[in-house]
């Protein structure tokens, strides 16, 4: 047991160094945290600190992790967001998930020879970006209000329900152990019932019920509650619990969208999952995510895999967005920026990459190559936004002084 907790906390103690040393390089947290795992993984670290029994106890932790993280994202899916660039977005949205999602299946496919259902979910890793990052870099810069956050943002927005779709598909046909298509159809026919049940009867009642003693602690228990219970019924059915954890978020929100006494609920319930996730199980995740892809043997195959996934991934995503924003006739030195702040990776590809890892749906290098794949494009691409931001800044202010 001691073995245990000692493991426990230098994981935590590592994310949070790592964390603030990325954040003095001006990098994403998420990238120190990866490397807290590439260090613990070091042998010698690993063999002081990690007791053969202690690694199920970190993976079950790490789930519970990802759980959270995609119940947040549930929780934050703003699908009645509108707006008067909202044709522009969604043609944004489209083109940066399409171009790479289809240019990383067809290179993994007949470039490295991989199966099917791997080449998809290279494509989804590839598909999938995080705006999120390039929100803060926008936001440090001073720039948050200006139409470029705006667009960037918006197609955010257009994003999450895209990725919702992706993530959907991926984990219902191929996240799950699949005997015959009968017991899964039978599977997601009884999950849909269950997701209605929650939906129009348990889920407000715990809201309700819990909204009777307002607490931090009152409601993180009935956000676990919900979560869980949703989890449970999902792996029963044959469904990916993951899928299960965003529903749970999407219903909680229109829920509480819909009965004005309860609205405020759900800023109680996001700030207190958010600081349990960001203050233990998510920064367990990552550098779990980091350790498992340390230890995988790289060959020549596995290095020109990565270069070629950090190429269709970048051009993919930029060439989508560039596309986008001159054909709306905005200006070249705006589409540049735009498309730079839609590259940067975030937690979603690292969830699925791990999800796709343990349904043995990938093998290790594949895993490995998109764990690292990640970590560089959000180096360069977000580095190369924030100098983009600070050039475009300087013009601003030139401009200014001459007005």
């Amino acid at each position: 047991m001691n073995g245990i907790v000692l493991g426990i906390v230098a994981i935590i103690v590592a994310a949070y160094l790592f964390s603030q040393i990325a954040k003095f390089l001006k990098l994403p947290a998420v990238l120190g945290q990866l490397s807290a795992g590439f260090i613990l993984a070091i042998p010698f670290i690993n063999e002081a600190f990690f007791p053969p029994e202690s690694f199920q106890l970190f993976s079950f932790l790490a789930e519970i992790g990802i759980l959270l993280m995609f119940f947040l994202a549930g929780l934050g899916l703003r699908l009645d967001k509108k707006g008067k660039d909202l044709k522009l977005m969604i043609s944004i949205s489209l083109l940066n998930t399409t171009i790479p999602l289809v240019a990383g299946f067809l290179a993994a496919y007949f470039i490295f020879s991989f199966g099917l259902v791997e080449s998809l979910f290279i494509g989804a890793a590839l598909a999938v970006s995080s705006q999120a990052i390039s929100y803060r870099i926008l936001d440090e810069a001073g720039m948050a209000n200006h139409r470029i956050a705006a667009f960037i943002v918006g197609s955010g927005i257009v994003d999450d329900v895209i990725e919702f779709i992706i993530l959907t598909l991926l984990l219902t046909f191929f996240g799950v152990i699949i005997t015959e298509p009968a017991d899964l159809a039978i599977g997601i026919v009884l999950f849909v019932a269950v997701v209605l049940f929650f939906r129009f009867y348990l889920i407000q009642f715990i809201l309700e019920r819990a909204s009777h003693e307002p607490s931090q602690a009152t409601y993180f228990m009935a956000s676990m509650v919900i979560i869980l219970l949703m989890a449970h019924f999902a792996s029963l059915f044959g469904i990916s619990s993951f899928l299960a954890a965003i529903i749970s978020g999407i219903i909680v929100r229109q829920i509480l969208m819909g009965l004005p006494d309860l609205r405020n609920v759900g800023k109680s319930i996001s700030s207190t999952v958010k600081t349990a996730a960001n203050g233990f199980f998510v920064p367990i995740f990552f550098v779990w995510a980091g350790m498992n892809a340390a230890t995988a043997d790289f060959d020549t195959g596995a290095i020109l895999l990565i270069i070629t996934l950090i190429f269709i991934d970048i051009a993919g995503t930029l060439a989508g967005t560039m596309i986008a924003m001159l054909g709306a006739g905005k200006k070249m030195n705006d589409a540049i920026i735009v498309a730079m702040g839609v590259v940067p990776k975030g937690d979603t590809e690292l969830a699925l990459a791990v999800i796709a890892l343990d349904a043995g749906i990938i093998n290790h290098g594949i895993y490995s190559s998109i764990i690292i794949m990640a970590f560089i494009v959000t180096i360069i691409s977000s580095t190369l936004f924030r100098h983009l931001l600070s050039e475009r800044k300087k013009t601003m202010n030139h401009n200014g002084a001459l007005a």
